[in-house]
């Protein structure tokens, strides 16, 4: 019994600790590459050209609340990630004004039914994108301001 306790508190306990420490700090970093805000620069058959003039921007400063804005409404989500860079986009909801634009209009349409689907993100420098398994939904470059 002394043997085993011993082993116990020796080697087994301090694994255990390692463990936990490791994990929430995981948990805790996983977002950092995330952090700040974004110039949407690639979003389905949208040009760059309309998604600048609208200055569409995804924005992770409060992970894991975050948002996007096309200008005209801003969508607010919950973001949800870990090490292995999954992601999720939960809780999605909308101020509801009126856009005189269309094409803003289409942008929060597109995005509303890509948001769900988004299940990953890569970091490449300042660029950012958010897919489907292998397909691109949205690509951002990190803004400096």
């Amino acid at each position: 019994m002394m043997k085993t306790l011993n082993l116990f508190y020796r080697w087994l306990l301090p694994a255990v600790f390692t463990c936990l420490i490791t994990a929430c700090h995981t948990s805790n970093s996983a977002h950092e590459n995330l952090n700040g805000k974004f110039a949407i620069i690639q979003m389905g058959d949208f040009s760059r050209s309309q998604l600048e003039d609208v200055n569409a921007q995804i924005n992770f400063q409060d992970f894991p609340a975050s948002k996007i804005s096309f200008g005209c409404n801003h969508i607010a989500f919950h973001s949800q990630t870990d090490a292995t860079h999954k992601l999720e986009l939960l809780n999605i909801r909308t101020t509801m004004m009126y856009c005189q634009d269309n094409v803003q209009n289409q942008m929060e349409q597109y995005f509303g039914d890509h948001a769900e689907r988004v299940n990953r993100y890569q970091i490449h420098g300042d660029e950012l994108r958010l897919l489907q398994d292998n397909n691109l939904i949205i690509t951002a470059m990190k803004l400096t301001r």
